[in-house]
């Protein structure tokens, strides 16, 4: 049945990106012979570390790239796990992909909650941005192209980032299966779930919405102005098969997206589940890489603000 499904998305999604990119690219948005494709080639991985200001401890970054010959354009990648847990080497198969493509992959590390609440990984993501910038020219990555991706509790952050306007400069944002609206999840969560949510929040927030309100406002990119929805494009993709972060989330930023005027792309797979992209041969993991492909490649193609 994904198959299926995956065969009639892929049927539309290239004339979709077309419409948006305003560009033709080669390749299939799907393949059945594509799901018994083996692992791409693994590239150098250089670990590094960024200084944060006001702090004794840095915090680790993973450069993945073909080398430092040309100055690539860069993809800073945010991990999942909660808020809590998870580490810069998830899904490190993903970050091969992308730099195979030839991009360079800055895969971060970032304070957890509890220990660390809102706002501390943005601005953990805003130290990386700066030192990535800052050494550009040692690295081999174009300061002026810079996206950022991230996947649940990471895809939270970036779309914050986005929002915001130290991070106008970026060229775009892509989230997978993230919460975009953290008073939406706290009015339906539940003590009892499968992640204790209620828990998680208010370890990440600081304390419930009505005792720190500008937590949740902040950290939530759905609640911001139109201006500030529009400084960066962004590309979301979720599996209606999530049981842990509801597709509604992304539902409903697009639909903001678009009622914003923000340029946008969101991709929804019917049958995928949290973490689709695991299996990146798989019919999910193919529509979602086509999707990244192809809104990298248009945003980095665009000229800078900078």
């Amino acid at each position: 049945m994904p198959a299926w499904q995956a065969s009639r998305i892929a049927k539309t999604l290239p004339d979709r990106w077309d419409s948006y990119a305003g560009e033709i690219r080669e390749g299939a948005a799907f393949s059945l012979l594509s799901l018994f494709r083996l692992g791409g080639q693994e590239v150098a991985v250089k670990e590094l570390v960024y200084p944060r200001e006001g702090n004794t401890k840095n915090l680790a970054v993973d450069l993945y790239s073909l080398g430092t010959e040309v100055e690539r354009p860069c993809v800073v990648v945010v991990h999942g796990g909660g808020w809590n847990n998870g580490d810069r080497k998830e899904i490190a198969s993903f970050n091969h992909w992308l730099a195979n493509r030839g991009y360079a992959v800055a895969s971060i590390e970032y304070r957890l909650a509890p220990e660390n609440v809102w706002p501390a990984p943005l601005r953990d993501l805003e130290a990386a941005v700066k030192y990535l910038k800052s050494n550009a020219d040692q690295l081999g990555i174009d300061r002026t192209r810079i996206a950022l991706f991230g996947r649940s509790a990471g895809g939270q952050i970036v779309t914050a980032a986005a929002s915001s306007p130290e991070f106008s400069e970026i060229r775009g944002a892509i989230a997978f299966y993230a919460p975009h609206d953290l008073e939406f999840a706290w009015a339906f969560g539940d003590e009892d779930d499968v992640l204790n949510s209620l828990d998680l929040l208010r370890n990440y927030m600081g304390g419930e919405p009505g005792t720190v309100p500008a937590n949740y406002q902040s950290a939530s990119a759905y609640l911001q102005e139109d201006g500030a929805l529009r400084r960066v494009p962004t590309l979301l993709v979720h599996g209606a098969n999530d049981t842990l972060v509801w597709v509604e989330q992304s539902r409903r930023y697009s639909e903001r997206l678009v009622q914003a005027g923000a340029k946008s792309f969101y991709l929804e797979l019917p049958w995928a589940t949290h973490g689709f992209e695991f299996n990146q041969n798989g019919p999910a993991g193919q529509l979602a890489l086509y999707s990244v492909e192809r809104f990298l490649a248009c945003e980095f193609a665009c000229e800078s603000s900078d």
